[in-house]
């Protein structure tokens, strides 16, 4: 095997995970390391200072979990993307990094703003390496076959960049008026913490909700958030109305699949099988994770490795079952702004 392109390739990998800019109107101030997850968050489930996370092993063909094995990471350093400057972090998101939740449209924007924003600079991200890739590959003879993935990483920066320009709308104005969010209050303290923003495709019953391959419409976009309350935490569910066609039929999906259920055990079950199939950006306590059997670790794994190497795929599936009697989030009520 010929490892030189490959070895290439990683290290400007590596290079690109850095790279970033400041996402605010107009700012050409150098990025940090923003955190999509508050650093006052994650301290909850910390040991130490660490928390487990999961990244990206490539190359490595004896590991048998994929591309993702887990780590522990200092929580300075823990779930950080390169997507605004200090001053623009601090002064957007200050209100969510340091105060409860409050249930406000203005809140609630801000945690749907984080996820969009960290979800445009990965899909810059893999624009610039998929154009590293092909160089690498016709400077090596390589036949190297991206079309279609390449048409789905440029479809859905399409969608993120018109959810932006309309959210930089909202926030500039200041009108929250359009946001909606459903919020589960969860009792006890969190195993997992989590940042995430995707297009719906499919939903509890395996119901295509929308087309992810169309390029003539705006995708529904749906941002999900654990987010400290005065009492517990919550799993929060954030969209604007122009996404609500397709937010609206999840969640319908989502009290059809459990309205059988007793005790709450299949919405349980369902929230943790989405937030593992959907996010790539998340947080487990260490203790936790340790006390989790292989099987129940591999089950994460696997489905996180399939956030990663095939984001594309169809996920008529992915809901209907996996990720059982791993976390039990205890819903004591369900709070919705719509």
């Amino acid at each position: 095997m010929n490892w030189k392109p490959k070895n290439e390739l990683l290290r400007i990998i590596k290079k690109i995970k850095l790279e970033g800019k400041c996402l605010s109107i107009n700012c050409i101030n150098k990025p940090i390391k923003s955190h999509a997850i508050s650093q006052s968050l994650l301290k909850l489930i910390s040991k130490n200072g660490e928390v487990i996370v999961f990244e990206n092993n490539f190359f490595n063909a004896r590991n048998p979990e994929g591309t993702i094995k887990e780590k522990k990471r200092g929580i300075a350093k823990a779930t950080t993307f390169p997507g605004f400057c200090s001053y623009h972090d601090n002064y957007i998101f200050e209100e969510i990094d340091n105060l409860n939740f409050d249930l406000s449209g203005k809140q609630a924007f801000l945690y749907l703003f984080r996820s969009l924003s960290k979800a445009i600079i990965q899909k810059e991200q893999s624009i610039t390496l998929l154009n590293e890739a092909k160089r690498i590959a016709e400077s090596n003879n390589l036949n190297l076959k991206l079309n279609s993935f390449e048409l789905g990483i440029l479809i859905g920066m399409m969608n993120l960049t018109e959810h932006k320009l309309n959210l930089d709308s909202l926030l500039s104005n200041n009108d929250f008026k359009s946001i909606r969010f459903t919020l589960f209050h969860i009792e006890g303290m969190p195993d997992i913490l989590f940042s995430g923003a995707t297009f719906l495709d499919y939903d509890f019953q395996g119901n295509q909700i929308q087309n992810i391959a169309r390029t003539d419409i705006l995708f529904g976009l749906l941002a999900f958030s654990s987010v400290k309350l005065e009492h517990g935490w919550g799993i929060l569910f954030v969209w604007d109305s122009k996404s609500d066609y397709a937010c609206l039929a999840f969640f319908n999906s989502l009290k059809e699949y459990t309205k059988e259920s007793k005790e709450n055990a299949k919405l349980s079950e369902a929230l943790a099988r989405f937030i593992i199939t959907r996010c790539d950006c998340t947080a487990i306590n260490i203790d936790f994770w340790e006390k989790l059997n292989n099987t129940k670790k591999k089950d994460i794994l696997s489905n996180i490795n399939n956030i990663v190497k095939y984001p594309s795929i169809e996920t008529k599936d992915n809901l209907l079952f996996g990720i059982e009697n791993i976390f039990n989030f205890k819903v004591s009520k369900v709070s919705e702004n719509y």
